[in-house]
């Protein structure tokens, strides 16, 4: 790792030995205070401080390459306690960044593991943009996951945990190889841990549907590769998801590709099915409160009360023992179940695959 400030190898060696120090004398101080990776830099920065540098266990140098260097920053989070982690200290979480898809609604990824009788499974991208194109499919009982490049253990823990098949989504390149293969066998730093996942699939883009792009879309943009992986990989360019922009048979390409590779591979491409009774009542929740909802904006509307205040408590209202309402919403439901169209799996996925290109499909 090439730090932007320059130590000698023994100064780096003291001070990864002090931070190492540090975190063992006070760890559980340190877990408890922690709410994330960088909380616990904070804390073992103001050890170093206030302890190891007046005392002159570290030099000035060292504690402003702990403090001031970003790739400090990353051996400590990525290293250090991964090392330490061998020795069984547990390390604090680290932030859960990204974002999670479901009937297109956007939720923070730690909700991944929350329970949706429906759904069928995941599907990580690399890229929060394309999440968005596709989460469409979350309407269809594919959960759609991104963070921002590799997935962190946090999120690799929550799909793993959940049992349910992911499908991994990524720019046709070296780096995309290495963000399937810490979902599916783990990474180097996550050995010690559980985290290998046998319902992790590859997905998409590999060899085959990119060899079929390049043939039938010429215009379609090629890059070259990074210097690091000139020579050392299976082809000579890579090509990113971002690069389906450009095709002009479809109008949300990259998404009618993912729907075009589930059907010809026959993934599900619909939500799970449940008992009648469970759709009926969350369907006929859902409507009456939302006509409730609409009826008392309505009637508040009539309402206005002078003056400002930065709270109320207003008496109760009580309309759960109302006969009158109670009886009105018994009428309302009465009978309606005779006349619900119920849609199923044969349904959603043809009104899911109706404007994908036929050729993506059947070739």
């Amino acid at each position: 790792m090439a730090y932007k400030i320059k130590l000698p190898k023994e100064d780096m060696k003291k001070l990864w030995n002090a931070v190492k120090e540090i975190i063992r004398e006070h760890h559980q101080l340190i877990l408890n205070k922690s709410e994330s990776l960088r909380d616990s830099q904070y804390i073992v920065r103001d050890y170093l401080f206030n302890e190891y540098l007046p005392k002159q266990k570290i030099s000035l140098e060292m504690f402003n390459l702990f403090k001031d260097d970003p790739n400090a920053y990353t051996y400590f989070t990525q290293d250090v306690w991964t090392q330490l982690e061998r020795e069984g200290y547990k390390r604090p979480n680290a932030k859960p960044i990204g974002i999670f898809y479901w009937k297109e609604y956007s939720y923070t990824v730690d909700k991944i593991s929350a329970f949706m009788p429906q759904i069928r499974g995941y599907i990580y991208v690399e890229k929060d943009g394309i999440a968005s194109k596709l989460k469409e499919l979350s309407n269809y009982g594919w959960g759609i996951v991104a963070a921002q490049g590799q997935a962190t253990r946090t999120i690799r823990d929550l799909i793993k945990r959940t049992g349910k098949p992911c499908l991994i989504i990524h720019d046709y390149d070296p780096d995309g190889d290495i963000i399937s293969d810490s979902i599916e066998k783990g990474s180097k730093r996550t050995t010690h841990l559980d985290l290998i996942n046998d319902q992790a699939t590859n997905f998409l883009l590999n060899d085959d549907q990119v060899d079929f792009l390049k043939e039938k879309y010429q215009n379609l943009p090629i890059q070259s590769l990074p210097d690091k992986w000139i020579g050392k990989w299976k082809r000579d360019y890579r090509i990113e998801l971002s690069a389906f922009i450009v095709i002009k048979d479809s109008e949300n390409p990259i998404l009618d590709f993912v729907k075009a590779e589930m059907k010809r591979q026959g993934i599900p491409i619909s939500l799970k099915p449940v008992s009648k009774s469970y759709l009926f009542r969350e369907a006929v929740k859902d409507e009456i409160i939302w006509q409730v909802e609409s009826i008392i904006e309505d009637i508040l509307k009539e309402y206005s009360v002078e003056g400002k205040s930065c709270k109320v408590r207003i008496g109760d209202i009580d309309i759960k023992n109302n006969e009158d309402i109670i009886t009105a919403i018994k009428k309302s439901i009465t009978g309606i179940e005779d006349t619900a169209n119920w849609t199923s799996e044969e349904d959603m996925e043809e009104e899911c695959l109706e404007d994908v290109p036929k050729e993506w499909i059947e070739r």
